[in-house]
């Protein structure tokens, strides 16, 4: 009878640690390791929902006011993206938009999420291994900071090398749960990569990783931003409630590049003719892509020269 008793108050704890909504997007400020959070719950389970990324107006090497993408956006809620290099304006990390490369990276694990919701954050020495045309929406950040339930911290075979990385400060991450959401979370006390990892394993992480943050932290819900930068941004993850403020959004998410037609054709298109991530197509359709971009599309290092290191982490949005 005990034990009975304790499984039932162990249910209801839980059920009422969560939020209950019949919404797909749901905000909560908690508490998490003594440390306030904001924290927005994506219901993956409620097909209307929809996780995407935009980049700035301009297109790739230019940047934009998170309060301008959000505007422009219309989103039910949005977070900071990945890390860019504050002398190009490039992301550091893959950006696949609505089944559209819009940015080759070269650090970190990544958001991977389907045209049917099925997310993952994986890792980055197994991206080479996985079949990256399967994701409708692919956002490369890190380090990782929780994988298979457990705290993962190696930022260095991540390919983040700066020590200071590991400082104390402001902090975004995405994290998947064990009932197939997606958490958001800010904090905009400084605290360590460490302790945001226990936040995330806390808050039932059972993958997560960073996004940019310091300077760069920003979080928007509930109408308003939570977490506001006064640095102009390059990228930014935004949740959509129904499919059609997605669809209305499409244009607006990155406007060099993707366009409600394309986001149509691809869809129709049977999946073992969709384009595989991981290589550079032989017809040169990515660089066509890329071109139409404001910017060239020149990295500061040729991703594919034998030997090539990623670029110091100094350069990072992150540490300024």
């Amino acid at each position: 009878m005990k034990r009975a008793a304790l499984v039932v108050f162990i249910v209801v704890a839980q059920a009422c640690s969560a939020p209950l909504s019949a919404s797909g997007v749901v905000y909560q400020k908690q508490v998490a390791c003594q440390t306030p959070v904001h924290v927005v719950y994506v219901d993956l389970n409620n097909s209307d929902v929809k996780v995407t990324v935009a980049i700035s107006k301009a297109g790739r090497g230019s940047s934009e006011p998170a309060a301008s993408i959000v505007s422009r956006t219309q989103p039910k809620a949005a977070i900071t993206g990945t890390f860019f290099d504050t002398r190009s304006l490039l992301p550091t990390g893959d950006i696949v938009i609505a089944g559209v490369r819009a940015h080759s990276g070269c650090v970190g694990p990544a958001l991977c999420i389907s045209a049917d919701n099925r997310a993952e954050i994986i890792p980055h020495k197994l991206r080479d291994r996985s079949r990256m045309s399967d994701y409708e929406t692919v956002l490369a950040g890190g380090p990782s900071l929780v994988y298979n339930g457990q705290i993962a911290l190696n930022p260095g075979a991540e390919g983040f090398k700066d020590p200071s990385l590991f400082r104390s400060t402001q902090r975004t991450a995405v994290g998947i749960t064990a009932a197939h959401k997606i958490i958001l979370v800010s904090v905009n006390r400084s605290v360590s990569m460490h302790r945001l990892a226990k936040i995330m394993l806390k808050l039932g992480s059972v993958q997560a990783m960073m996004l940019d943050g310091g300077s760069s932290t920003s979080l928007y819900a509930n109408g308003r931003f939570l977490s506001k930068t006064s640095r102009k941004l390059t990228n930014l993850l935004l949740v959509y409630e129904k499919p059609e403020d997605y669809m209305s959004a499409i244009g607006q998410l990155a406007p060099t590049l993707v366009t409600e037609q394309q986001v149509i054709a691809r869809a129709d298109r049977p999946r073992h003719e969709a384009e595989d991530y991981r290589y550079e197509p032989e017809n040169g359709s990515w660089s066509d892509i890329l071109a139409r971009s404001s910017k060239p599309a020149v990295m500061p290092f040729d991703l594919r020269a034998p030997g090539t290191r990623p670029p110091s982490t100094a350069w990072l949005s992150f540490i300024k």
